[in-house]
């Protein structure tokens, strides 16, 4: 260590920090795409609560998706999820300001628009434009109110939009605006694409910046009240396709660029869009795919042709349940079927919550389900078939509830990672080793390094052992796996060897009837040695 540079006598004081150590990765974050009349379009959007989902997507339509039932039923046991709408030709609706004569008036848009700011022809009368945060239908429930902050002084050029949603008459938004650049007695610039493009969940504007009598110049200002005005020609566009859904997981591909575990199928069940979805867990290798069997093919027979023939899919980072659930909409006001991904879903950030990662989620505990029904009911034969396939059964258990019944994964070779715990186990353990060892990177290679490296697995695995995640573990970081020509490469080798613990499926009780009196001779026999 290089010493202090100080040449005079004293004691200089330096810190050292070796307490480093690996942070469990996250494991509850998931990830759903599909169609909606109502949100962002082709991006990643952060929803943390089953309300903010709500406003941001709007209430589920099971004439349209089954994304929105999947998505709420995930959120009742995890606070992130990665939200994709995909839309096809969908429209903004909106409203123009303008100053004719001495009066500012608005009027709805003659056209929907795929995007206003770049789309929109501003005429020389045109102060600024309006529309929805983003495109669909809903823009058209939308109204402005217009008018200047202090009525009856019209040399304040400050100015009100308040922001209506059909029907209610009470502003839903409002936002104390200019059309220059001027700051609040708080030093918040007031310009209207600032306030509005910056704070409305509702709306988006667009300034005339060819206008430059209004816009920019210290004297403009709104005159009067402009009345209200609907917006106009929103359009939530054509049917969605399944290369629309395939192209939203495109999104997902990064994982430096977001962080999920679970991609939640959410209904779309195609050959393509479920292949997809593996595609991107095994490119990312740290998240599993939870599919739903199509609902046409969940008979035991047709659920069988569909998982060997049809999809055909041999992978441990997918897992795939039947049948479909029987649930209380409770938006609609409806009992409907849906896919069952998003609840098993939550079955999986329900168990990493109160358990963990390496326990199976299913059983009588974990795997419960607060459902009405299942789709078709398998017994115990049917139950066996599926489970050699990699289906994994939804079971009623009568006077119990309604249980989750599988753990397997879609890996055809049958092996450690044929279990979903055991392979999130997985993804747990590389994820979080890997993000630990990044601060290695462009250290110098010795002997310290690699003992480094080896005390910082090991010390993450004991008690991960200790809990009974693991049966044993064995890491090497040493001259062994590291000789000359690797170092020399600038390569470093942590070899990490896991014996992971397994789920218990059968219990096998062995009721033997014994002769009279047997067993209390035997008894006594043991106890006098």
């Amino acid at each position: 260590m290089a010493l202090n540079s100080h040449s005079s006598a004293g004691v200089y004081v330096t810190e050292t920090d070796i307490s480093d150590r690996v942070a469990a990765a996250a494991t509850s974050i998931g990830a759903i795409v599909g169609p909606s009349y109502k949100g962002p379009v082709n991006k990643k959007t952060l929803i943390t609560s089953t309300r903010n989902f709500i406003e941001t997507f709007g209430a589920p339509d099971n004439t349209l998706t089954f994304m929105h039932y999947a998505a709420l039923a995930f959120l009742q046991q995890s606070t992130r999820l990665w939200v994709t709408r995909v839309a096809r030709n969908a429209l903004y609706g909106g409203v123009v300001c303008k100053k004719v004569g001495n009066f500012n008036v608005t009027s709805a848009f003659t056209q929907g628009y795929s995007d206003p700011a770049t789309e929109y022809s501003f005429s020389a009368d045109d102060l600024f434009i309006l529309y929805g945060k983003n495109q669909g239908t809903w823009n058209n429930d939308l109204s402005v109110l217009i008018y200047p902050a202090v009525s009856d002084d019209f040399d304040d050029n400050t100015f009100y939009v308040e922001v209506y949603v059909s029907p209610s008459s009470v502003p839903a938004e409002k936002f104390l605006c200019t059309l220059n650049n001027k700051l609040d007695g708080f030093g918040v610039q007031l310009n209207i694409e600032e306030q509005i493009n910056r704070k409305s969940n509702l709306i988006s504007v667009v300034l005339n910046r060819a206008a430059s009598a209004y816009t920019f110049n210290p004297s403009a200002k709104i005159i009067n009240a402009v009345d209200g005005e609907d917006f106009a020609f929103g359009s939530n566009g054509d049917l969605i396709t399944e290369s629309d859904i395939i192209n939203g997981w495109d999104l997902y591909n990064d994982p430096e660029e977001v962080d999920v575990n679970i991609l939640i199928n959410g209904g779309y069940s195609s050959v393509a869009v479920q292949l997809k979805m593996d595609t991107v867990c095994q490119y990312r290798k740290d998240c599993v795919a939870i599919l739903d069997m199509p609902s046409d093919s969940q008979k035991v027979q047709d659920a069988l042709v569909y998982r060997r023939n049809t999809l055909n899919l041999n992978s441990s980072y997918s897992a795939i349940y039947s049948p479909d659930l029987y649930i209380a909409d409770q938006y609609n006001g409806q009992k409907i079927f849906v896919p069952p991904s998003g609840h098993i879903a939550a079955i999986y950030a329900k168990t990493d919550a109160t358990a963990s990662v390496w326990k199976a989620p299913a059983g009588m505990d974990r795997g419960n389900l607060e459902i009405l029904a299942l789709r078709y009911t398998y017994n115990q034969g049917d139950r066996d078939a599926l489970d050699a396939s990699q289906i994994n059964a939804l079971r009623t258990i009568y006077g119990a509830g309604i249980k989750v019944w599988g753990s397997s994964t879609l890996q055809s070779k049958a092996s450690s990672l044929s279990e979903i715990s055991v392979r999130r186990l997985m993804i747990m353990l590389e994820k979080s080793i890997a993000t630990a060892a990044i601060y290695s990177v462009f250290e110098q290679n010795t002997v310290y390094l690699r003992a480094r490296l080896k005390d910082l697995a090991e010390r993450f695995l004991d008690p991960i052992k200790r809990e009974g995640g693991i049966y044993a573990h064995y890491v090497q970081c040493d001259d062994d796996n590291n000789p000359p020509e690797v170092v020399a490469s600038g390569d470093t080798v942590l070899d990490v060897y896991i014996d992971p613990s397994l789920p218990t499926k059968r219990i096998h009780l062995n009721a033997i009837v014994a002769k009279t009196g047997g067993i209390k001779f035997a008894l006594s026999q043991i106890n006098n040695g």
